[in-house]
């Protein structure tokens, strides 16, 4: 949370998040117009700039690839 009220998105790799701290992290970075990417988020490509690690991938016609589908449905809403 520290993070978010500094005006930081946040890529949480960790996945020992409850259910209701994830709902008020990701509450609080939507009314605050920041990005929270996880829990759970091992790797992201945004823009071609690999966040943690990633593997060496071609720019194309496919715009979101997810592990998890609930990580999918979060980016596209």
């Amino acid at each position: 949370m520290k993070s978010l009220q500094r005006g930081l998105h946040v890529m949480l790799f960790s996945d020992n998040v409850s259910l209701e701290q994830e709902i008020a992290l990701k509450q609080f970075a939507i009314e605050h117009g920041l990005l929270v990417m996880g829990p759970d988020c091992g790797t992201a490509i945004i823009n071609g700039v690999p966040l943690a690690f990633a593997n060496v991938v071609n720019r194309g016609d496919i715009g979101i690839v997810a592990a998890a589908a609930r990580a999918c449905r979060k980016s596209v809403h």
